[in-house]
């Protein structure tokens, strides 16, 4: 069979180029940027891949306008890339991030007042002779002049040290026992009542000698802030004494009978949580005259009475003291200095000349 050859006519070869060069022409930009948008340091894969499978189709003239499409296509990703755009991220960490930070402690701090104001005990190191504060309850304070228990959050008893040792220091017998009732009105006004007795006996050769001391007091403190208190208290003493001896066989026996008002104030500022100032005032108000009554029997006929008053003479008893208060956790020391007439701290009585006199307490609470 003869075989017939054909000859390429000069018009295909230019065909075929003129294809392949038009459907790399769209789809070859496309692929550029559609990778980089991808992966920016990414090599450019070569475009003729998908042109070399169409331009081996030579009946499909229509298809160079076909890629059009797919080039618009591909570069609808570009515009897709501009997810670089959505920098909105690092925008909440900008301004409106950063301001809130400095915000949290001001909110912090009136709920850290407040837990402070729930957790601080009004009476806690605050003296307790002559104002309005009682121990709370299961707590002790032992002290120079004072010792006691908290019972309850409104009842508290109590000792003055020093009367069980004065006493036998002279030859004798002396006691005290005191009970405190507290009302907490609010927080902030705590009101006491103290009733504190102390009694004493001598018993000398044939002479003997009693007496008995009961200081009643109301007290109010108030708490005004965190850092200031004020209190202010009223008391009223009783006292009675008697002495019966003999003499060279004359029976002598007598009585002393006394009341007394006086009014004590206090202020005391703290400065930091380990450092206050106080101030305190003494003022004796009134006073009822001595009553002496006396009675002496001479002999078995003879027998003498005697009845008298004691006023005192000159101004009335007053003292003003300025200190400092320190406190570490539980322990608690005063130290300060006075002028005026000293007030006995467990009796309360004045003595008569004006003077400076050191004003010293020390106690531990727990």
């Amino acid at each position: 069979m003869p075989m017939i050859r054909r000859r390429p006519s000069s018009g295909e070869p230019r065909f075929r180029w003129y294809l392949a060069l038009a459907l790399a022409l769209p789809l070859g930009p496309s692929v550029a940027q559609a990778q980089p948008a991808a992966n920016p340091e990414a090599p450019v894969e070569p475009a003729p891949v998908e042109p070399a499978e169409d331009a081996t189709a030579p009946t499909e003239a229509a298809a160079p306008l076909e890629p059009a499409a797919p080039a618009e296509a591909a570069l609808d990703p570009a515009p897709a890339a501009t997810p670089v755009a959505e920098a909105p991220p690092p925008a909440p960490v900008a301004v409106p991030a950063a301001a809130s930070p400095p915000s949290a402690p001001a909110s912090e701090a009136p709920a850290d007042a407040e837990a402070a104001a729930e957790d601080e005990d009004p009476t806690h190191g605050h003296i307790l002779d002559a104002t309005g504060y009682l121990l709370p309850g299961r707590t002790a304070e032992l002290g120079l002049f004072y010792m006691g228990y908290g019972i309850t959050d409104w009842l508290n008893i109590g000792t003055q040290p020093a009367m069980w040792v004065l006493g036998p220091l002279f030859g004798g017998r002396s006691g005290n026992l005191g009970v405190k009732l507290g009302l907490p009105i609010t927080h902030w006004v705590n009101v006491g009542l103290e009733v504190n007795a102390t009694w004493v006996s001598f018993e000398e050769d044939e002479a003997r000698t009693r007496g008995v001391v009961i200081p009643a007091t109301l007290g109010a403190s108030l708490n005004a802030t965190p850092n200031q208190n004020y209190s202010l208290a009223a008391r009223y003493i009783a006292a009675e004494g008697g002495n019966q001896s003999s003499i060279d066989a004359q029976e002598v026996e007598g009585a002393a009978v006394t009341r007394i008002f006086q009014l004590i104030g206090e202020a005391r500022y703290r400065f930091t949580d380990g450092f206050a100032l106080y101030s305190r005032g003494y003022y004796q108000a009134w006073e009822e005259d001595l009553n002496v009554d006396g009675e002496a029997d001479i002999d078995d006929d003879t027998s003498v009475e005697v009845e008298g008053e004691a006023a005192a003479v000159g101004a009335r008893p007053w003292a003003v003291i300025l200190g400092t208060h320190l406190h570490w956790g539980a322990i608690n020391l005063r130290l300060g200095v006075g002028y005026g007439n000293y007030f006995v701290p467990s009796m309360s009585f004045s003595v008569p000349n004006k003077r400076l006199f050191p004003d010293l307490n020390f106690y531990a609470r727990f």
